[in-house]
């Protein structure tokens, strides 16, 4: 026997069919996880023991303060009865929080009601840092949709969640924001939550809430995630739309930079989307109308979409913009002419994007655009054209770039003439196109 096999230790004896089926029962699903373990800190969380849970030699007010001024918008007459977790137990919760990313655990979470003891602590907890972890664990667990319809068929569920809106802990509110989108993502979720939205009674609503944190939080989390809710929302209840579009659109302007300067496409194509949903009543129409400063907002989110690299957002923003685009023209024309002579590059790419499309159209006869598809793209440069040959002012920008684009303009009316072989709106289009071209004399 060799020197090194003499002073190796001696391997562990092979584990008995006995105690591999022990282990194999504590796993939890196909994972790894211990059934064990997570009972053990669930149980230690419902249970709240002071010394288990909280660093009682520890003053939370200064350190919080210190150490979380940049992330936290906290209220200053509550600091003193806040609590900062103990370090073991917190290590323990956030270890219990990564592992509720996986399916098994979470539907093991919610057989063992998991729910019920989050919202419990949700419900007695003074540490910022505990509401955050429960939210997060629950914004997990809703991940799994059939423990997402297992959580909402709790009655009081959904509108326990929209009183904690009132928050002021950014945390809490990226994690509370989270899990509303989660929840959302699910059909039957998204109805049972747009009705709790609806009958709500809380003072002030939970809409309302949602606008506040908008209109005070620099975290793009917090923003990306209350765009997302406020687009499904308005999406599915014009009664919450009609009432809260004025305040909606009074903050808008300011998300879109947060979410510009972080280069964030997919939330500017929920600005966007929100925006097409108001043209789709009177009363949201007509406050759009009241907010030239809008189309500024517009003709930026349009330069920012074309610069993105993700087409199917693109496409997105391009069909929310468009159809925007087409309302403002109707009400008020001038004004966008001017604002779009001021952004003439707007124009151009009006006239690019419009020939693309059309040029699609007339050589893909597999492509999946339809006649009502490209009035899409149609519609706002024929209310421009006409625009322009009624309006008394001069817009110089607008008609350069007419004349520079003249080969690309008699493109475009050349293939709406062949698409209104087969579309008399086409056939309509084109011969006013034609008009007004001659008209403007370019």
């Amino acid at each position: 026997m060799s020197d090194n096999e003499l002073l190796r230790n001696p391997s562990p004896p092979p584990l008995t069919d006995e105690e591999k089926a022990k282990l194999k029962a504590d796993y939890i699903g196909e994972s790894l996880f211990s059934k064990k373990w997570v009972l053990n800190v669930i149980f230690k969380l419902f249970s709240l023991k002071e010394e288990e849970i909280y660093d009682t030699q520890l003053k939370l007010k200064q350190n919080f303060l210190e150490s979380n001024s940049e992330q936290r918008l906290c209220n200053e007459s509550n600091n003193d009865n806040l609590k900062e977790l103990l370090g073991t137990f917190e290590d323990e919760i956030c270890e219990l929080w990564d592992i509720s990313a996986n399916s098994d655990v979470s539907t093991f979470l919610y057989e063992n009601d998991s729910q019920a003891i989050l919202m419990y602590v949700l419900d007695k907890t003074q540490s910022p840092r505990l509401l955050e972890i429960c939210f997060g664990i629950l914004g997990n667990m809703a991940c799994v949709e059939k423990v997402a319809l297992g959580m909402i068929s709790d009655e009081t569920f959904c509108d326990t969640l929209l009183e904690y809106l009132s928050l002021t802990d950014s945390l809490s509110l990226v994690e509370l924001t989270r899990l509303l989108c989660v929840l959302m993502s699910h059909e039957v979720c998204l109805e049972k939550l747009i009705k709790s939205f609806e009958t709500s009674s809380l003072e002030p609503h939970p809409v309302d809430q949602l606008v506040r944190i908008l209109q005070n939080s620099l975290n793009v989390n917090i923003v990306m995630n209350i765009v997302e809710i406020l687009d499904l929302i308005f999406d599915n209840s014009d009664k919450l739309m009609e009432l809260h579009c004025k305040e909606i659109l009074n903050c808008l302007l300011d998300v879109y930079y947060i979410l510009n300067e972080n280069s964030m496409q997919e939330p500017i194509s929920n600005l966007l989307h929100i925006l097409q949903s108001f043209t789709t009543t009177v009363s949201c129409v007509c406050e759009l109308l009241k907010h030239d400063s809008l189309v500024v907002f517009l003709c930026s989110i349009f330069a920012h979409l074309l610069s993105g690299n993700n087409p199917r957002v693109k496409d997105q923003c391009l069909q929310s913009f468009y159809s925007v685009l087409s309302c403002l023209l109707s009400g008020n024309a001038k004004a966008v002419l001017s604002t779009i002579n001021e952004n003439y590059n707007l124009l151009v790419f009006l006239i690019d994007i419009l020939n693309e499309k059309l040029t699609e159209y007339d050589t893909n006869e597999e492509a999946e655009l339809n006649h009502i598809y490209l009035m899409v793209y149609l519609e706002p440069f024929h209310d421009i054209f006409y625009n322009l040959t009624i309006c008394e002012e001069h817009f110089g920008n607008l008609f350069q770039v007419l004349k520079d684009k003249k080969i690309l303009i008699n493109n475009i009316i050349d293939l709406c003439t062949v698409i209104g072989m087969h579309s008399e709106d086409f056939a309509h289009f084109s011969e006013n196109l034609a008009t007004f071209n001659e008209n403007l004399n370019l």
